[in-house]
């Protein structure tokens, strides 16, 4: 079956995202070792919202942002609060508290709550497809953490908290892009979400998370700055994603996020050593399910089709956001 041009670059730019983001996991493995997280996402988050509202301005969008109504205010408030803010303070106070493998393990499960959201708020319909490859990808999802690691309690909660406020976040940024531009969104979610994230440190007397940025080193600036571009594009390619496909493909394309930082570990960190069957195993449980939800003939097509078109993007980044979000 022939796929619309428009859903074809939805899963193009789908893609793209989950490498970006799988990418920017693995380079964060790196640059918030010894870092206060909070600072660390503060810094990155805040200077994502930099250059989205540079581009705002550059590209003259600005107005969009002049003619935003009540309503609309009301509603990038909201992905403020519910994304941009709260979870990420959520996740890595949760994850300082459990460990990677388990958080990691609460957070792939991302795309069946987003799925289940868009059924009751956008009304997407969940098939036997949707039923068969979030089996297949749970059961993946299970293997890579291995039996008895995980347990209920705060950390545990905080995690799973704030996947299911991003996937709430993902599934109102759908709904939301019919009527403000993503780039407008974006902007909203990173530069707002920052200085919520710390008047709320503050309110709870976390400000010695504040004064650490102002004792980041060069090293680590330079990491925040680099993670936060990388944060950039992929939120340039994931909200023109949404805008084109349905969010339980966006995000099921998305869960392939997580084996993509797994083959950049054995390939530049050396981490063969970590690499065993049961990681090789749930990894391809997990892909074919994400796979056999956004359906493996309309993912290789989009791939074939613009991954030449994306090479030259990536050697011509000037032009990179102007072309994917046309």
């Amino acid at each position: 079956m022939a796929i619309e041009i428009s859903q074809k670059k939805g899963i193009a730019l789908a893609l793209a995202a989950a490498f970006i983001s799988g990418l920017s996991v693995f380079i964060n493995s790196v640059g918030v070792a010894g870092q206060d997280p909070f600072a660390y996402t503060i810094l990155k988050n805040a200077f994502a919202g930099i250059l989205f509202a540079a581009a705002l301005l550059l590209l003259g969008n600005y107005k969009d942002v002049l003619s935003l109504t009540r309503s609309q205010l009301s509603k990038l408030s909201l992905i403020t609060i519910v994304g941009g803010s709260v979870p990420f303070l959520m996740f890595f106070y949760g994850l300082s508290m459990l460990g990677g493998a388990a958080g990691s393990f609460i957070y792939r499960f991302l795309f069946v709550f987003a799925a289940i959201f868009a059924g009751i708020l956008l009304k997407e319909k969940l098939d036997y497809k949707f039923a068969a490859g979030a089996g297949l990808a749970i059961l993946g999802n299970v293997i890579l953490l291995g039996a008895g690691k995980l347990s209920l309690g705060l950390g545990e909660a905080l995690v799973l908290g704030a996947t299911v406020l991003w996937a709430v976040e993902w599934t109102l940024t759908k709904k939301f892009l019919a009527e403000i531009p993503g780039r407008v969104i974006a902007t909203s979610r990173m530069l707002a979400g920052a200085a919520a994230m710390v008047a709320i440190l503050v309110a709870f007397g976390k400000a010695g998370s504040i004064s650490a940025m102002l004792s980041f080193t060069p090293s680590a600036l330079l990491w925040g700055v680099a993670v936060g571009t990388l944060l950039f594009l992929y939120l340039t390619a994931w909200y023109s994603a949404l805008g084109r496909i349905s969010a339980t493909k966006a995000t099921a394309i998305l869960a392939l996020a997580g084996p993509v930082t797994t083959i950049l570990g054995i390939a530049f960190a050396g981490s063969t050593s970590a690499v065993t069957f049961n990681t090789a195993f749930g990894m391809i449980l997990l892909s074919a399910g994400a796979l056999l939800i956004a359906g493996y003939s309309e993912v290789l097509a989009a791939a074939v089709e613009y991954a030449p078109k994306a090479l030259r993007l990536v050697l011509s980044p000037s032009k990179a956001v102007a072309k994917w979000t046309e």
